[in-house]
């Protein structure tokens, strides 16, 4: 997503929201790198620990980057009913 500066002085916290994203997908794809094993859910034989954390760690951030993903469409849903409800007012006068 690419943020205009209009955007990014009237929702400044989507810029730092922006940035997270990017961090925690390039998180995501490291520790898959590093622990291909969690990758596999149907292995029969235990992770090792180190692997449970980081497939604990892949699950959390896939949940925050869904949430930061509904956040961002929220605003976006609430910037254009604002500038519709606008444009509507506009046309009764």
């Amino acid at each position: 997503m690419m943020l205009n500066p209009k955007t990014l002085r009237q929702r400044p916290q989507l810029a730092a929201i922006e940035l997270l994203v990017h961090a925690v997908e390039t998180a995501v794809v490291a520790l898959c790198a590093v622990h291909p094993n969690i990758e596999h859910d149907l292995r029969n034989d235990p992770l090792p620990p180190i692997d449970k954390l980081a497939d604990c760690a892949v699950d959390r951030a896939i949940d925050m980057l869904d949430a930061l993903d509904r956040y961002r469409r929220s605003v976006h849903d609430l910037d254009r009913i604002h500038r519709e409800t606008h444009l509507e007012d506009d046309t009764i006068f």
